[in-house]
């Protein structure tokens, strides 16, 4: 939080930020803020897309990035590091898996398993506007679980590093 920008849209907004999944991610985002009748503000790892509707705002810094999905009300992502983000920085996020047959989406929802937040997947069937129905997120015990498992993965290594055998 320390070294994000300040607030960069004024008012409310949902931020996507697509990696995978193109019209997918686009599409779930489109119905979620059309639901909660907000911007859709969009960047794309991909370079220049540009997507009717929303603002689409692809070369930002690290810091207008960070600035983006802190103060989104929600993060719509096909990312592992779009999850990530949001679930550290306290802002809800609905994901969206890949399809592509030698992706297995391990990351992704291994962090979603951890964080227990697998039911903010939004399937590529479904309407992501019924997806989206927000309840209260305990963002205290998605950091205690986070926390637990970092804490778990540094134990591990310590071990690793000092030459104990693994499992």
């Amino acid at each position: 939080e320390s070294v994000a920008a300040p607030p960069m849209i004024e008012g409310r907004y949902v931020f996507t930020y697509i990696v995978q999944e193109r019209s997918s991610t686009i599409r779930a985002a489109r119905a979620i803020a059309r639901y909660l009748g907000i911007e859709l503000v969009a960047v794309d790892c991909g370079g220049m897309f540009w997507y009717r509707g929303c603002r689409t705002m692809s070369h930002v810094s690290p810091e207008e990035f960070l600035s983006l999905v802190r103060h989104a009300d929600l993060v719509v992502t096909s990312s592992f590091h779009g999850l990530a983000l949001s679930l550290s920085l306290g802002t809800e996020a609905r994901f969206v898996l890949s399809s592509y047959v030698r992706n297995n989406n391990s990351r992704i929802c291994s962090l979603a398993r951890t964080a227990h937040v697998e039911t903010w997947e939004i399937d590529h069937s479904g309407d992501a506007g019924d997806a989206f129905r927000s309840k209260h997120v305990n963002f205290d015990a998605i950091d205690v679980a986070l926390s637990r498992a970092r804490q778990a993965s540094l134990s591990f290594l310590e071990h690793a590093l000092q030459g104990g055998r693994c499992g």
